[in-house]
């Protein structure tokens, strides 16, 4: 935090946590789109899995995840370490 940029925290803290989320989606959605579709196919009328909703819900999974892992890199990066300090 000390002397970090904002653009090298964001990097820093959202990398890892992107991956994850890239990992779950691409474990995820074939797995949830089979699961869904056997599912489905007990019923007389059913609909079909659309990838839509599926890219869907990956990119609300991101913008989630991006929107947090930045509300965390500007609140640590502007946190003063001396108001800290001040208070040990």
């Amino acid at each position: 935090v000390l002397g970090a940029t904002v653009p090298g925290l964001l990097q820093l803290m959202g990398r890892e946590f992107l991956v994850l989320v890239v990992v779950a989606a691409l474990v995820g959605c074939p797995l949830g789109w089979y699961v869904m579709t056997q599912w489905l196919q007990q019923y007389a009328y059913h609909v079909e899995v659309s990838p839509f909703a599926l890219a869907l819900a990956t990119l609300a999974c991101l913008f989630i995840t991006i929107t947090t892992v930045s509300y965390h890199a500007l609140k640590a990066s502007l946190f003063n370490p001396a108001r800290s300090l001040r208070h040990e």
